[in-house]
């Protein structure tokens, strides 16, 4: 299952879905029992980037694995470490929490948390 979910990382990074290989790739992955595969994330805003994907992953898996019965959990566990200076970045996922449609629309037009323009 971690084999598969390293190619699905690397089909993203192939597909220049770079937010989303980003967000999912600093995620923890656990298989539990009954075919469920728990995801840990330390924020809810890569937790939204992981719901964009989460679709695809799940055919993805389902088909890789021949097993129709795989379910996903998700769980944030909040990093408790402040940050005082905030990077474009962070200023970026900040809003995205508020409103993760700026994760597709970041995506879609190709932005780049860094430009000037």
């Amino acid at each position: 299952m971690l084999e598969l979910w390293n190619e699905f990382l690397e089909n993203l990074s192939k597909a220049h879905k770079i937010p989303a290989y980003n967000a999912l790739h600093t995620g923890i992955v656990q298989l539990k029992a009954d075919f469920k595969i728990q995801f840990e994330f330390t924020s809810a805003s890569l937790a939204n980037e992981f719901e964009l994907e989460k679709d695809n992953l799940m055919r993805f898996l389902r088909e890789k694995l021949n097993n129709y019965h795989i379910e996903f959990q998700i769980n944030i566990k909040e990093n408790t470490s402040k940050k005082y200076v905030k990077t474009n970045q962070d200023k970026f996922m900040d809003m995205a929490k508020q409103n993760p449609i700026l994760l597709k629309m970041k995506d879609e037009f190709g932005l780049d948390y860094n430009s000037s323009e």
